[in-house]
């Protein structure tokens, strides 16, 4: 099993006062102008430290500077389901009342907080609600938004708490408009309570977290990089302490894409990530993925490292993960913006990045950890779990205008028929609070 320490260190992400932008060029983002001056003195990076930058820059990052989400096709880079029909989160808080008796909630990107809002509303609606409300982000917008969102008074900005671990670090407290529900913002999740089960949500959140492309290419396993287009240019200008990189001629390096900048290509020699993630050799052999020519593997080492500590804790606490995310294997790492797809190299910063979770992947870093796991497609999850019967009460309502009628069914349609990529995986301890073996959750019978 990959061990988090080792996983961390592989996408780790250069101090920003390394990115100064060069001499004015023409350049498409002020962050393609940063990357260019980082690469020009460091060589070609790999994706995840590309990816990780485009997303999470402090100053120039996806995330950081702007609201991607959209509450319909019309806005934003993408929508999610929450933003279609809130008969999406209603059905998930229904689903987790039935196969918990009390629980905290947990979760990882949160948006613009519309699930977490669904999510509480019909908990009252049912006498529930969770124990500790927990969100975990790291966008000062997005997590703008979410205030906004679930109404929440804050009463205290804080950076340690005595019963919470600094590197758990309260970012925000207050309580959300129902009065009574405490809403706590953190950078990463809080200590194990084995006594109150907990809940812990990504909702298309792992897709976010940046993936490793190997490629096998001339019988051997290379790296994909991010490197400046060199166009006319017969020989990289810098020497790189790196031997994969140091005298490499531009025509050595195998181009996959470029943009007027930036171009995608492979490393010469086995890189950190390809000698810990694919066990190659120095040659870039690697016996316990022999590969074909031509196939791509991602591994995406931050969301593999998550479900294992997800794993262990919920094999503690006897709580669930709830995982909803669109799946795929093999060469997935795409952009996006305004709801089209896009090359990952075009304006860095100004587009989402995103990879396809590999469930399979997942699901092995849940063996021996004590948990199990279950998985089914979002449609018939959804609607096993009693969403059709949901956004039927909300059509007949009195209260539901024909157009508004059109558009929950809409919403529905397009969440449980056009989502197939889409796919639930629920990790649960084997035995339950009692200690007794666990039954398969409803909506994977």
């Amino acid at each position: 099993m990959l061990q988090r320490s080792v996983l961390h260190c592989l996408s780790v992400v250069p101090p920003p006062q390394t990115l100064n932008a060069p001499t004015p060029k023409s350049f498409s983002t002020p962050l393609e102008a940063a990357l260019h001056k980082q690469i020009q003195t460091l060589g070609p990076l790999p994706l995840p430290t590309y990816t990780s930058l485009c997303m999470t820059h402090p100053t120039f990052g996806y995330y950081t500077t702007s609201n991607p989400l959209a509450s319909d096709l019309n806005k934003g880079d993408f929508v999610t389901s929450p933003g279609l029909s809130q008969a999406f989160g209603e059905t998930l808080a229904a689903w987790a009342c039935y196969n918990l008796k009390e629980f905290r909630y947990v979760e990882y990107g949160p948006g613009d907080g519309t699930l977490c809002s669904d999510f509480l509303r019909t908990m009252s609606q049912l006498n529930r609600r969770p124990s500790e409300c927990y969100l975990i982000d790291e966008s000062p917008i997005l997590i703008r938004e979410q205030h906004r969102t679930l109404g929440v008074t804050l009463d205290s900005y804080i950076h340690s708490k005595d019963d919470i671990p600094t590197q758990s670090i309260v970012v925000q407290t207050g309580l959300a408009k129902d009065g009574r529900t405490r809403v706590t913002w953190l950078k990463d999740l809080p200590p194990v309570n084995v006594k109150v089960p907990e809940l812990i949500v990504c909702h298309e959140f792992l897709d976010a977290l940046p993936a490793h492309v190997f490629q096998f290419k001339g019988g051997r396993w290379r790296e994909r990089m991010v490197d400046i287009n060199w166009e006319g240019e017969e020989e990289v200008k810098v020497e790189v302490n790196s031997q994969a990189y140091t005298g490499v001629k531009k025509q050595d390096l195998t181009e996959i894409s470029k943009s007027s900048n930036l171009r995608l290509v492979l490393s010469q020699t086995p890189t950190p990530a390809l000698k810990t993630l694919l066990k190659t050799d120095g040659k870039g052999i690697s016996k316990l993925v022999p590969g074909k020519e031509n196939e791509v593997i991602e591994i995406q080492p931050e969301a593999l490292s998550l479900i294992q500590e997800f794993s262990t804790r919920i094999s503690v606490n006897r709580g669930l993960a709830l995982l909803i995310d669109y799946v795929g294997k093999g060469d997935t790492t795409r952009a996006f913006s305004d709801h089209e797809q896009v090359e990952v190299l075009e304006r860095p910063g100004e587009c989402d990045i995103t990879v396809s979770c590999d469930y399979d992947q997942y699901e092995k870093e849940v063996e021996g950890k004590g948990a199990v796991c279950w998985r089914r497609g979002q449609g018939e999850f959804l609607v096993e779990c009693g969403m059709g019967n949901r956004v039927q009460s909300l059509i007949e309502s009195d209260d539901t205008t024909v157009e508004e009628a059109n558009k929950i069914y809409a919403g529905f349609e397009k969440i449980v028929e056009d989502m197939k990529t889409f796919e639930v995986m629920v990790i649960g301890g084997e035995s339950n609070i009692q200690g007794v073996k666990r039954g398969t959750p409803i909506g994977f019978k």
